[in-house]
């Protein structure tokens, strides 16, 4: 458990890598916050607690008390791995007439058993009051879940050599150097330079806005390593680290 515990999730990957949230995600939280009757008592915040700067994903670590249709409570889940589920095909229930339902890519799916093939089944339950238009929120609801927030946000990871000046390396460098500078809610990512000027190595990493500094304390702008790329042999590696 300790070992488990210490883990740290991947990033969402369907979150746009700005971290930004699709009109239709967008649309799915305001439902996920605000609709307080949502299941009878509380917004799906109430139980799923979302609050990243606490490190809660869809949990505030409390139990649930689950009514006569389980005869278990459970502590409720968090949801930075809802994505993850996606492949099964058919729930597995005592309701099944045995049908084929392709083949499967998971054999585990949502709730305490893994029973439930996808979220917009899960939804679908009585106990879930959506407001109208019923499906279409649902549906929103569903694409905000699977784009949840986890620990480490969608940029980190990525990378980009740039060796001269094509549009979509440049593109995309200024994408992590955007990114590397958000602060508040939290930081997003550490962007550090790695590669050879002038024949030397150099590894750096961007301490302000178009500014980078190196171990010995050397600093350059984003346009002069820029510059620097295009010549041969000058290539530069940017890649965005955790942040810490």
């Amino acid at each position: 458990t300790d070992f488990a515990m210490a883990l740290t999730p991947p990033p969402n990957p369907i979150r746009s890598l700005d971290n930004s949230l699709t009109s239709a995600q967008q649309a799915g939280r305001d439902i996920y916050f605000n609709v307080n009757d949502i299941t009878g008592i509380g917004s799906c915040n109430h139980c799923h607690a979302l609050d990243p700067l606490r490190k809660q994903f869809g949990t505030g670590g409390l139990m649930s008390f689950e009514g006569g249709r389980i005869a278990e409570d459970f502590k409720v889940p968090q949801l930075r791995n809802a994505y993850s589920k996606v492949g099964m095909f058919g729930s597995s229930s005592p309701n099944s007439d045995g049908r084929f339902m392709g083949d499967q890519v998971r054999g585990f799916g949502y709730l305490h058993d893994g029973a439930i093939d996808t979220l917009d089944h899960f939804f679908r339950d009585p106990v879930f009051r959506f407001p109208a238009p019923v499906d279409q929120n649902r549906a929103n609801v569903v694409r905000f879940v699977m784009a949840m927030d986890s620990n480490l946000a969608p940029i980190v990871g990525q990378q980009v050599t740039l060796a001269g000046n094509e549009a979509v390396a440049l593109e995309r460098v200024a994408l992590l150097e955007q990114r590397a500078l958000v602060k508040t809610p939290r930081p997003e990512c550490r962007l550090v330079v790695t590669g050879f000027l002038e024949g030397a190595p150099l590894q750096l990493q961007m301490t302000g806005d178009d500014t980078y500094t190196g171990g010995d304390g050397r600093r350059y702008s984003g346009g002069a390593l820029r510059e620097a790329a295009i010549a041969d042999g000058q290539e530069l590696t940017f890649t965005c680290y955790p942040p810490g």
